[in-house]
């Protein structure tokens, strides 16, 4: 069995449904009445989860946060503190609202600690996912660090950041990105470019498929670049949210399964199709997708 670690941010994605029938005297604003809560994870919680189910057995996944420096099951503590919050207010089917909680940590003083806790285990594992949503957990000393490790101990890195500058990852061998954020990419100068950090750069482009892109090394001074597209059953999309958590994690499921990175760019559509489908935050399981073909 293939042994995976997701460290990075931990988000908890809240849903109020609410229904509006009467306004506010004082203000005159709709007033909205709670009808049902749901809470589901975000962020790194969420390509864990995804991992875990479409794994589906086959791979043991354990999730390392900045709030709590431990391996455990996040469902013990799906209300708890540790998480970072976005609360999004659903009506009559359509989120009218979003509220952020605060983004600051409020377990700094154990940041070190986790740190030293991940370079003394990284041995133990066949890969590292870091899924990195800037709220405080991976700066770029603490990137060196781990990225340092994970090359003493030959473990394999995919990395999902939406940091501007890439460059402490150099080394990993996937980076996973949207389209948006790649475009971004082209403009940072502190590089030559995004795909010579990385051995494999998928870029997620939604009903377009991805795009495998891969830099040749002509010379020590150059780089050609290789692009390979593998496009996307179309799908009546619903909601976007955390598709890009399940594309990697079904990408992450693919690889360390040993597909190699066109096939498993392909698996990844596959999951990512089934969760624009569904509203919110969503897990989905191995068998939502499979076909035949992918026994």
């Amino acid at each position: 069995m293939k042994k995976v670690l997701v460290i990075g941010d931990l988000i908890l994605d809240e849903y109020l449904y609410v229904e509006s029938k009467r306004f506010a005297q004082e203000a005159s604003v709709p007033i909205f009445d709670v009808v049902k809560r749901d809470v589901r994870f975000g962020g790194a919680a969420n390509v864990w989860a995804n991992i875990a189910s479409i794994g589906d057995g086959l791979i043991k996944v354990d999730l390392l946060g900045i709030k709590n420096p431990e391996w455990y099951a996040p469902r013990e503590f799906v209300d708890s503190e540790i998480f970072t919050k976005k609360t999004r207010v659903v009506l009559d089917g359509k989120i009218v609202a979003r509220i952020d909680h605060s983004d600051e940590p409020n377990r700094l003083d154990l940041l070190d600690e986790m740190i030293d806790i991940i370079c003394y285990r990284i041995h133990k594992y066949d890969a590292i996912v870091i899924s990195d949503y800037k709220k405080g957990l991976l700066d770029e000393e603490n990137m060196m660090k781990i990225m340092h490790e994970t090359r003493d101990h030959d473990v394999s890195v995919f990395v999902d950041s939406k940091a501007m500058d890439l460059s402490p990852y150099e080394g990993a061998e996937f980076l996973s990105i949207n389209e948006n954020e790649y475009s971004t990419q082209v403009s940072n100068k502190s590089y030559r470019n995004v795909e010579s950090l990385f051995g494999s750069v998928v870029v997620t482009m939604g009903v377009k498929g991805a795009l495998l892109r891969r830099h040749v090394a002509n010379d020590r001074n150059a780089y050609a670049v290789s692009v390979t597209h593998i496009p996307t059953t179309q799908v009546q999309e619903v909601d976007v949210t955390g598709c890009g958590d399940v594309h990697l994690a079904a990408f992450v499921v693919a690889k360390m399964n040993g597909m190699v990175d066109d096939d498993a760019v392909h698996y990844a559509n596959k999951a990512a199709g089934v969760a624009v489908t569904r509203f919110g935050t969503t897990v989905v399981k191995r068998w939502d997708f499979l076909t035949d073909s992918d026994c």
